[in-house]
């Protein structure tokens, strides 16, 4: 079965920096299993950000990404965020996405990425080919990088600001993080575009979301995301959105799958730390984790439809299947 695996920023910055759990690349590459790992948006954001910034030097990146990059799946090295990532976990229904188009340009940015040796080569960009055979230039803006992860950080301070003040006014004063769960679920599927299984989707990012919205209202101490300490919880939170692909995300931070599995959010096995998914990975058991969402069964049906409209869109070609399937490849 095919699974794709999200690592997020912490995991390779441990492998960038030699420190901490690492991946198991050999039982990765011999594992039985069709393992597809992709860098979310939101980390590539982050890793852009600690680049350009110092905390990831150059020499680190040059030395030992090509080992990140040698199991990166090919067609969807980067994954893509906001209506894009709706449209492709099926969190929205009304969105459509040209998914060549967006894998030549998310291709082409990592390409960039992964063999700069300096800010000033992101600055000085590329060009690639889009799908309707057009060339298309791109390079990193830095006002326009420090604009995104400033814009991600606010956005969720300013969410729980709003709620700090919205549910007292409401006479709410004490909302227990079940009594906030709950008004969040309320109305989920129920808006146009939303599947009707969207609750159960989001239940992870919901179930963490209420946790810290929780905790933002307490007296003593109260959670605030403006802290140093706090400020990759954005982004943290970001990457749950992805669970409903399905996804499996693999995380060195221990305390953000702690704190997930800790809120019983019904998909919180698809959250896993490096040693888990070294051992899973050994076991070929990494599958096991996204039955919920996809079974083998079900990913060979919905991969077989693909494969065969892609055989009539190309004229319905005699003794070519295989062209077919390796074009339909799902994203999980």
């Amino acid at each position: 079965m095919l699974v794709r695996i999200l690592l997020d920023t912490c995991t390779v910055r441990n492998h960038l920096h030699a420190t901490g759990s690492q991946l198991d690349f050999g039982a990765i590459l011999s594992s039985t299993e069709q393992l597809r790992f992709s860098i979310p948006g939101a980390v590539w954001v982050e890793l852009l950000e600690q680049l350009t910034e110092g905390r990831v030097a150059w020499t680190e990146w040059s030395n030992r990404m090509p080992s990140i990059d040698s199991i990166l799946d090919r067609r969807w090295p980067l994954l893509p965020t906001g209506r894009q990532l709706a449209a492709l976990a099926e969190t929205q229904t009304d969105i459509s996405v040209d998914i060549e188009s967006e894998q030549r340009y998310l291709r082409a940015v990592w390409s960039l990425q992964r063999y700069a040796t300096s800010t000033a080569d992101l600055q000085r960009g590329g060009w690639y080919e889009g799908a309707d055979g057009k060339k298309y230039a791109f390079k990193l803006e830095l006002s326009k990088l420090q604009a995104a992860a400033t814009a991600e950080r606010e956005s969720w301070r300013n969410y729980i600001q709003h709620i700090q003040s919205l549910l007292p006014s409401l006479g709410m004063t004490g909302a227990t993080e079940e009594v906030i769960l709950a008004l969040m679920k309320q109305g989920q599927g129920t808006y146009p575009g939303d599947p009707p299984d969207l609750a159960d989707k989001l239940d992870s990012a919901d179930r963490m979301i209420a946790r810290l919205v929780s905790q933002a209202l307490k007296k003593r101490d109260p959670y605030n995301p403006s802290t140093d300490k706090r400020r990759g919880d954005a982004f943290d939170i970001s990457l749950l959105f992805n669970v409903p692909l399905p996804s499996v995300i693999c995380t060195a931070d221990e305390k953000f799958v702690n704190r997930l599995r800790d809120t019983g959010a019904s998909h919180s096995r698809q959250v896993v730390t490096v040693n888990e998914l070294n051992d899973l990975v050994g076991r070929n058991g990494v599958g096991a984790l996204v039955s919920d969402f996809r079974t083998p069964d079900e990913q060979h049906r919905r991969w077989s439809v693909a494969a065969y409209f892609n055989w009539i869109k190309r004229g319905r070609p005699s003794n070519d299947d295989q062209h077919d399937w390796h074009e339909a490849e799902p994203i999980a």
